[in-house]
C-alpha cells in the first residue's frame, strides 16, 4: 500500500491493491511524520483521502495512473 520512493522517505508512493476489500484505513510513521490513508473502493473506482506530513511529497498510483500529492490532506475520486 505504501512505500518510500526515495532514500530516507524523501517521497512516498501510495499504491493500493484492495483485492476484495471495500475500504482501507491505515497509517504509517515516517521520519517526517505520519502518512494516513482512508480509501473506499467500488467497481474499478477509488475515493478518499491521503494525508502527508509537512515536506513529504507523494504519488498515488491507481490503474496505471500516477497522481502527484503534496503535504496535507489530499482528496481523490477516480
Amino acid at each position: 500500500l505504501l512505500s518510500y520512493a526515495s532514500d530516507g522517505f524523501g517521497s512516498v508512493v501510495v499504491a493500493p491493491q484492495p483485492g476484495g476489500l471495500k475500504w482501507i484505513r491505515a497509517s504509517m510513521p515516517t521520519p517526517r511524520g505520519m502518512v494516513s490513508v482512508d480509501l473506499r473502493f467500488g467497481e474499478g473506482s477509488v475515493s478518499g483521502t491521503v494525508a502527508l506530513p509537512e515536506g513529504l511529497p507523494g504519488v498515488f498510483r491507481w490503474r496505471g495512473r500516477d497522481i502527484a500529492f503534496s503535504q496535507g490532506v489530499n482528496s481523490l475520486a477516480l
